[in-house]
């Protein structure tokens, strides 16, 4: 896997992300700030190449100058850092990963995408969207607690730190006499994990409800408002992004894909997520998805009929209060 996929995953798309870099033989230490993805990963090779360890941040930033939790945007991802050495948690990588198996299996968890930071290993859970940092931070502060109650020795100051910065891939560690390679274990790609679906894994009782729905204070809702809600703003989106790339590859035109743009990949980015892991969300809510799905083949019923008898009035009226609804929302 390339660096800039794995990055590009596991970031936020908008805000500012962060670098930190240090060259212990020279006693020197950066902290830069970049707009994109890409600019991140240019300075990364820059740096590894001038002998810095290099490290991401692994939320986005309101403003392109401090790396403190209070100018956290977004967040992407949960992670758990094992330290690995002789005189570290874990004997050994191997040692580590055997350990990691059994917590996610204990608490079955998805399968996590795995960095060799050089000494240790890095786990990451990389989410189908990023979330603000009031949500966030219950979620990672139980999956802290876990590991502490299952004797599973993952760092406690990594878990929960929205601020945190871990090694990028494809760098070194230059820590050691040989400088080790910092790269992914394994080739395949992230499995998009659902943020509602992995805090429920973990057993929390109390769901945070998106901060951008209540004008930034964060609240909480039993189990069965969470599935009512959640129904319609993550599992009816997702049904919609699978359903519409199967309608697009049932074009007449073969190869149709290739003509297509940013666009129609941000509209159906979260199609990339696990199926297996939709497949069991769908059918353990599809109570409260099928109403939400059938809503949707009315409003689909509605377009049909207005471009068949071409009723630009309502057509138009029909996109307008999408829009509407949506700028409200956005603000």
């Amino acid at each position: 896997m390339e660096t800039a996929i794995f990055l590009k995953e596991a970031l936020p798309e908008s805000g500012s992300y962060c670098v930190f870099a240090s060259n212990t033989s020279a006693d020197r230490r950066s902290q830069q700030f970049f707009d994109s993805v890409d600019d991140v990963v240019d300075a990364a090779q820059d740096l590894d190449t001038k002998g810095y360890d290099v490290y991401f941040a692994l939320a986005s930033f309101k403003e392109a100058k401090s790396r403190k939790v209070d100018n956290v945007q977004h967040l992407k991802s949960f992670f758990l850092d094992l330290d690995c050495g002789p005189s570290k948690d874990f004997v050994s990588q191997t040692e580590a990963l055997a350990q990691l198996k059994m917590f996610c299996k204990q608490l079955q968890l998805p399968r996590p995408l795995l960095i060799n930071s050089g000494r240790g290993i890095h786990v990451y859970w990389v989410l189908s969207e990023a979330v603000p940092l009031d949500d966030w931070l219950p979620v990672a502060l139980r999956l802290k607690q876990l590991c502490a109650e299952n004797n599973f020795l993952a760092d406690p100051a990594v878990t929960a730190d929205a601020a945190r910065v871990l090694r990028i891939p494809r760098t070194h560690n230059y820590k050691p006499e040989i400088p080790a390679e910092v790269d992914f274990v394994g080739t395949h790609l992230p499995t998009l994990v659902d943020f509602d679906l992995f805090s429920r894994l973990l057993g929390n009782d109390l769901i945070p409800v998106p901060t951008k729905r209540f004008d930034g204070a964060n609240a909480v809702m039993n189990a069965a408002q969470h599935d009512q809600i959640f129904a319609a703003v993550s599992h009816l989106p997702h049904l919609i992004a699978y359903a519409s790339i199967q309608a697009i590859i049932g074009s007449d035109q073969e190869e149709v894909l290739q003509f297509s743009g940013a666009g129609l990949k941000d509209f159906s980015r979260i199609a990339s997520s696990s199926p297996e892991m939709w497949t069991d969300i769908f059918l353990e809510n599809r109570e409260h998805l099928l109403p939400r799905l059938r809503h949707l083949k009315q409003l689909l019923g509605q377009l049909d009929d207005h471009l068949e008898h071409a009723n630009r009035e309502k057509l138009q009226q029909f996109l307008q209060q999408a829009k509407f609804a949506r700028d409200q929302w956005i603000g």
